[in-house]
């Protein structure tokens, strides 16, 4: 929440749950070849990108104050590393990456899943853990 990269973090959110969104309508409505081409490669490379701010934002960039490091360190090190390590990063980035990679419409559907539910988990971590420290 004090990160210079939150804007962009967002911004690359948005634009992985709108391709998101796309890939899992396909299975509704039959989307062009194209336009299933492109959901699916701005899925992929927003989840890597979204990945790489997430662990450079999060873990290896120093902070912006004592209170944002404290709130870093209790997400992938205290009482919310669970939904950080396992739901934000494993669940969230690494199976759809996986999922992807296997191809087919039934993997891309697990993806999407993954990558929602992963992105809860996340923001989860990213809104509770600066609230357990004390700002003064």
């Amino acid at each position: 929440w004090q990160s210079s990269l939150l804007p962009l973090h967002l911004f690359v959110q948005a634009l992985c749950m709108g391709s998101a969104f796309f890939i899992s309508a396909d299975s509704v409505v039959s989307l062009t070849a194209p336009l299933r081409t492109w959901a699916t490669y701005i899925f992929v490379l927003t989840l890597a990108v979204s990945l790489a701010i997430t662990l450079l934002g999060e873990v290896l960039i120093p902070h912006a104050s004592q209170t944002a490091a404290k709130a870093a360190k209790e997400m992938h090190s205290g009482k919310y590393a669970l939904f950080f390590w396992f739901g934000g990063i494993i669940l969230g980035h690494m199976v759809p990456l996986l999922c992807i990679s296997l191809g087919g419409s039934l993997a891309a559907n697990i993806a999407v899943v993954c990558a929602i539910a992963g992105l809860y988990f996340y923001e989860h971590a990213f809104v509770m853990a600066p609230q357990e420290i004390p700002n003064s």
